[in-house]
């Protein structure tokens, strides 16, 4: 549409679109097409008659299982269901075949009711606001013949609204809907690869044909080598069709809520929110799955036979490049489709709003240009606080002479008594003169500037180098893990004169993977395809895959840039503006001239109005803002780290001159692989001009964008929600990997490594002095990684005090903390005591009207919230129970009792082999060889088994044969490596013996691990304090309103009030009035933190495993072969254990249980539904943060060494047959599976508790609004153009009556 620069242009105004009923029509033609296919589907099942085929070698390809609920139902119908119907007597089968099928239901069925509710709750809200807002800026802004009025538009009300919507700017939403078009892409190519696999397996005559027992690498396996028609239409009605339909009816819902959206911001978090949906299977399995059944799910593959090639080997070649050539084109395919499905969807098929003629972005682009930011619009942005008068500011922004925040807009008369605090001492703190902001040009320049460096620092050093590759890394963290293969040393030879040095030492080559994302695609194009083309070897395969590869590298690369600008544009400036609209106000109206010094007046202070709205801002608490914005540049540093190990790697290979000696093909464990062992100059060039400029770009622009974004937020609840929505950006090319690259592209892409040379010791004289470089390597590696944490710590200091331009110069004077203390708490029983009420909701008295000005702010899209919840059956003369302090005492008294019990069990397992443990200890000090570990063993059979070995042969040589030792993996995160560093450097340490590197390790993993808690602890205070309570207090207030004004003194229910009562869309829109919607999102926020305590309890049974040692030197034992070594953890002393429990067991129960109850009372406090699944997924964010800890900081070396380190725990079957083994692993599998059952029904039954009983937002809900709300939601929030019988929905020009102004409450209802 035209943007209606003059009254008299005219929006060009197609003819009226018949109202087609789309939904109704896309309802039915669904379910055609699947019954249609459910159908066929079927008639084929029955009708295959293929013939299981005989397994070779060579003829057969495995693949696992999907590890998700879907994966166990598989398991589960194809093993345990033909035993059941042969009659077998196992409980263990009848067990876990109720326990998957009522997990797999309750999964499906939460995903299903998800959807009808994001429909009903959210989707439909939505639409019907953006159709008043779109139907009132049709009535208010044009004239009846169609004309945009440019005064009328000037002066339309909603216009912020309206501009800030996703029909606003068509190619942001375009973008965003294409993204989520991938995303689902992504889960319907998952889907289809199940199928195929399903279908590819032959059908078996019998059940016992299916599943057959085999031995892989010398373990068990179960191949699922054929299936019966019954099993594969099973598997087709409850794993596939389910799960196709959940993903198609996620994109179509997905679509609609994204379209309805009434803020750019929450585009990005809504299609967050929407993809909680497709995890929750993998939530349940991790959750609930026993660790018996996640074993034989690993155990089972699926076993294809693949067919026999014909022809000869070069028609065998041609045929399979067509086949990837026609895969490339097919791939190209899917992503031109869902360009041209989102096109249609927007200009077409969308029905919120139907007709719609793309006349909001022409006016709204004009009207962006009023959002930029305020202090942009002055000569001098840092001189936005000088004192002076502010009157006429807020009407005369264009005047670059006046400033941007003036103090006070009255001078009170001197010599006057002064009742108002001096922020002398905060002006001396102004950064006035020092400060500067960054404008649109200096953005611009700076990135041109950083693009210019990138390719000084990255493209000059490689075009100098000499071609013996003897580059050596300067930081040890950035060598990368793999295996090290050595080879003859004249390999140099292979490949031009660039590698052939005299005399030059054996080399062994380390072999590193590319980058599974597109960027990797690009590398293995660029350097196996593009020299082979321009040397004129046409290959229909190469050719496609290289324009495949590069086409999707450019649109990734757009993509993210377009969103970072649209970031700027549309969602920082905005957000600046209204910041620093409030902060003048506040300025304005809060503060006076005493004698010439600008002081706060408490009277204004107490009385402004927006006080609720500037103490919810990100800049009123500057510890808050400090350590998101630390976390968000760990997010970055994470990134940026990955950036530079790819330029080291790029940088190690040598320059040689011919294209052929770039890849090479050898073999790798077995397998043929391709190395990428050289770089010519101009591909060297080439790549660092297509791969690390574009990551460094974007990292450097997200890294920015983020920090002003975040620090202009306007709410404590929107800062991790905002820093999630700018994750999304990292993660698009991990996405168009998973859901455009054909398989053949990933598969060649894994066979493709970086092959860098590493020089050997010359001699045995020169081992010592060698491993006295690698440990002071590994020494500055940690150092490095501490410099990581001081820098981030000074950058975001040094932003928040110089570099953001959100508030230049601001100084910290916005006086909230007494008013959060105070103000922000919980309302009850606070507000009804002022009263002159006990209760804490009484029946026909509003005692908000003082109080609520000072409620939680809610989001643009609604109106200040007040209150929430109430209490029919409230007694006075019963104290409300403290359940906080309750859930603490009760969760604190439960660890301290289960570490004592198994402090108990563990020392009373050590007595029975103390003694044999001191004598064969004293035999090692003799000189016995082995007994040391043999006494280890034995303690752990005696430990675990309560079996003693006989004591007078069992001193010497190696472990029975019966013994088998069980390795377990230490935990990949900040814990892991203080466990690491605890039991491997403590000891040292504590003995005396120096080692630098020890000692360094130590401290580093100590302090990462202190940091990291300390952040978390941090962190779940203020979510307590700064979104828990307000979110609380403000569900309090609108309910005791909700009491006090749609009920009478003796609890009666008024109609009327109820139709006049001014909140009941907030009412009706918080988690509680819909009392299913808010048990299914507690119930899924329980089992994420069900995961997470299940984790910890698999780590302290990995602990109380471990048998009890007196020495330290036994608790780590070095095993395996030379190059392949494992370091065995197989004991604890005890002073160890208790270290180990005090430092990391306990505080991570802690962290779980604290953001379990902290999370539960935040999302039944929710005030809207859209942000109840949001809110869950913020909350995700801190169980997050020692996992981000190890991927920033955590040098190389030290992930390296943390592979090495296992669990040993020593398992024996001495004594015993077959039979009681089998017996004795039948019972443990039987207690897992009842173990999971009561995990269900505690997590359903605890879950409903809490609602009913525990839950201190509302105390004693009487469960009074959903029922006053099921009717409103139904008739009042659904789209208002459904309801229409024929015309138009949004006529131009005012109407003559309007039935919605003009009835009464009772008639509209009706």
């Amino acid at each position: 549409g035209d943007s209606g620069g003059d009254s008299g242009s005219r929006v060009s105004t197609p003819a009226a679109w018949p109202a087609v009923p789309w939904s109704a029509l896309g309802r039915f033609a669904l379910a055609a097409m699947l019954a249609a296919a459910a159908g066929w589907h079927a008639s084929r099942t029955f009708a295959r008659n293929d013939a299981v085929k005989e397994f070779t070698e060579d003829n057969v390809e495995f693949s696992d299982l999907p590890e998700d609920v879907y994966g166990i139902a598989i398991f589960t119908l194809v093993k345990d269901l033909p035993d059941i119907r042969a009659g077998t007597r196992d409980p263990v089968v009848y067990l876990r075949l109720a326990l998957v099928l009522g997990v797999l239901l309750l999964n499906l069925s939460i995903q299903f009711a998800i959807l009808v509710w994001v429909q009903r709750y959210l989707t439909n809200p939505f639409m019907r606001a953006t159709q008043l807002l779109y139907r009132q800026y049709h009535a208010e802004a044009f004239d009846a013949d169609g004309a945009l009025d440019a005064f009328r538009w000037q002066h339309f009300t909603a216009k912020p609204d309206l501009c800030q919507s996703a029909f606003a700017n068509f190619y942001f939403t375009y973008v965003l809907l294409l993204l989520w078009s991938v995303t689902m892409l992504s889960e319907l190519r998952k889907t289809n690869a199940l199928r195929e696999q399903i279908h590819n397996l032959p059908t078996a005559k019998v059940a016992e044909d299916m599943v057959l027992e085999a031995q892989h690498d010398g373990e068990e396996a179960l191949e699922l080598a054929a299936l019966t028609p019954g099993v594969r239409l099973t598997l087709d009605a409850f794993i596939l069709f389910p799960k196709a339909l959940v993903c198609l009816s996620l994109t179509v819902s997905g679509y609609q809520w994204l379209m309805a959206t009434l803020s750019f911001a929450d585009l990005i978090l809504n299609a967050l929110a929407l993809e909680f949906v497709i995890n929750i299977d993998e939530l349940m399995f991790e959750a609930l799955a026993p660790v018996t059944l996640r074993d034989r799910l690993g155990m089972m593959k699926f076993a294809t036979v693949v067919p026999e090639q014909q022809g000869t080997e070069r028609e065998q070649a041609a045929r399979k490049s067509r086949e990837d050539a026609l895969g490339y084109a097919r791939h190209v395919g899917y992503f031109v489709a869902l360009n041209a499905l989102v096109y249609l969807y927007l200009t077409r098929l969308q029905t919120v709003l139907p007709g719609y003629q793309l006349d909001i972005p022409g006016p709204c682009a004009d009207y962006a240009e009023e959002l930029r930011p305020c202090c942009e619009q002055l000569d001098d942005p840092n001189q936005c606080f000088p004192h002076g008068d502010g009157d006429h500011f807020f009407t005369d922004l264009e005047n670059p002479s006046r400033s941007c925040f003036p103090f006070g807009k009255r001078t009170e008369v001197q010599g006057s008594p002064p009742r108002r605090l001096s922020i002398e001492s905060l002006t001396a703190t102004w950064f006035t003169a020092g400060s500067f902001s960054f404008s649109a040009s200096t953005q611009w320049y700076s990135g041109v500037g950083l693009v210019a460096l990138c390719a000084v620092v990255c493209v000059v050093p490689g075009q100098f180098r000499s071609g013996s590759g003897e580059q050596e890394e300067d930081d040890g963290d950035e060598e990368a893990a793999s295996e090290t293969q050595s080879l003859p040393s004249d390999r140099s030879s292979e490949f031009g004169a660039s590698r052939a040095l005299p005399e030059e030492p054996e080399k062994t080559y380390v072999f590193t993977d590319l980058p599974e994302d597109v960027y990797g695609t690009a590398i293995f194009a660029l350097v196996k395809d593009l020299p082979d083309l321009l040397d004129g070897k046409v290959d229909l395969e190469q050719f496609s895959r290289l324009a495949f590869c590069l086409g999707l590298l450019i649109a990734n690369n757009i993509i993210q840039l377009l969103i970072l600008h649209w970031v700027a544009d549309l969602l920082t400036a905005p957000s600046v503006r209204g910041m620093q609209i409030l902060y003048m106000h506040h300025r304005n109206d809060n503060f006076v001239n005493v004698n010439g010094d600008w002081q706060l007046d408490q009277d204004a202070w107490g009385d402004f109005s927006r006080k609720s709205e500037l103490c919810q801002s990100a800049l009123s608490k500057q510890a808050f803002i400090f350590v998101i914005l630390c976390l968000w540049s760990t997010t970055m540093l994470r990134e940026f780290r990955a950036t530079i190990k790819l330029y080291l790697q790029f940088a190690s290979l040598p320059t040689t001159l011919e294209d052929s000696d770039m890849v090479l093909e050898s073999e790798h464990e077995g397998e043929g692989i391709l190395e990428l062992a050289a770089l010519t100059s101009i591909m060297r060039f080439v790549l660092y001009l297509f791969i690390l400029v574009p990551k460094v770009v974007v990292g450097g622009t997200l890294l920015y964008s983020g920090f002003q974004w975040l620090t202009a937020t306007a709410s404590f609840a929107d800062l991790i929600l905002n820093a999630l929505a700018l994750e999304f950006v990292i993660g698009i090319d991990d996405l168009f990997l998973e859901a455009l690259c054909p398989q053949s592209l990933l598969d060649d892409l894994g066979t493709m490594k970086f092959s860098l040379e590493q020089e050997t010791a010359k001699a045995d004289a020169d081992e010592e002095l060698e491993q006295r470089r690698q440990s002071w390597r590994d020494t500055l590696s940690y150092f490095t990684s501490v410099g990581y944490i001081v820098g981030i710590l000074i950058f975001v200091a040094v932003f928040l005090s110089h570099i953001q331009s959100v508030l230049p110069g601001f100084a910290n004077d916005m006086h909230c903390s007494s008013y959060v203390e105070d103000s922000l708490q919980p309302a009850c029983p606070l507000v009804p005591e002022r009263c002159g009420y006990e209760e804490c909701f009484p029946y026909g008295v509003d005692c908000t009207g003082e109080f609520g000005a000072v409620a939680a702010r809610r989001k643009k899209k609604t109106e200040p919230l007040r209150a929430r919840r109430l209490d029919a059956t409230w007694v006075p003369d019963s104290p409300e129970p403290d359940w906080a302090g309750s859930w603490s005492f009760a969760a604190a008294a439960m660890v301290l009792l289960s570490l004592s019990v198994a402090g108990r069990r563990q020392s009373r397992a050590s007595t029975v082999s103390a003694a044999e443990l001191e004598e064969l200890l004293s035999a090692e000090r003799e000189g016995t060889a082995g007994s040391s570990q043999h006494s280890l063993q034995q303690v752990g059979d005696n430990s675990d088994a309560g079996s003693a070995h006989g004591s007078g042969d069992g001193h010497s040589g190696e472990p029975e044969e019966s013994e088998e030792v069980q390795y377990s993996d230490l935990p990949r995160d900040v814990y892991g490596t203080a466990i690491f560093a605890l039991v491997k450097d403590l000891p040292d340490v504590l003995d005396g013996k120096v080692d630098l590197e020890q000692y360094t390790r130590l401290a580093y993993c100590l302090v990462v691990l202190v940091i990291n808690q300390g952040v978390q602890i941090l962190i779940l205070t203020w979510i307590q304090g700064l979104l828990t309570d307000p979110s609380v207090r403000a569900m309090q207030l609108l309910y005791m309103g909700f009491h006090g004004t749609v009920f009478d003194k003796d609890g009666n229910f008024l109609p009327e009030e109820w139709l006049n009562f001014e909140q009941r869309v907030d009412l009706c829109q918080s988690g509680l009035s819909s009392f299913s919607f808010i048990f299914v999102i507690l119930f899924l926020w329980t089992l994420t933190m069900l995961r997470e305590l299940r984790s910890t309890n698999e780590l302290f049974s990995n602990f109380q495993k471990l048998p009890t040692t007196f020495e330290d030197s036994d608790m780590v034992i070095e095993a395996g072969e030379p190059g392949a070594q494992v370091l065995e953890l197989s004991a604890l002393t005890s002073t160890m254990r208790v270290v180990l429990y005090s430092v990391v067991i306990v505080p991570k129960i802690i962290v779980s249980l604290t953001l379990l109850y902290s999370g539960l009372q935040w999302l039944t406090a929710t005030s809207n539904f859209a942000d109840l699944i949001l809110n869950a997924v913020a909350l995700e964010f801190v169980i997050a943060v020692d996992d981000l800890f190890l991927e920033a900081f955590a040098p190389q070396c030290l992930v390296d060494d943390l592979e090495t380190m296992k669990f040993s725990h020593k398992v024996s079957d001495d004594g015993e047959d077959e039979t009681e083994l089998a017996k004795l692993e039948a019972r443990r599998a039987l207690i897992g599976y009842v173990r999971s059952f009561l995990l269900v029904g505690a997590s359903l039954v605890a879950v409903y508790v809490y609602l009913v009983q525990l839950q201190s937002v509302l105390p004693g809900y009487a469960v009074d609004i959903s029922g006053k709300c099921k009717a409103f939601v139904a008739h009042e929030l659904d789209p208002i153009c459904d309801e229409l019988v024929g015309g138009t929905c949004f006529p131009f020009g005012p109407p003559p009556v309007d039935p919605y102004k003009h009835s009464s409450p009772s008639d509209v209802l009706s």
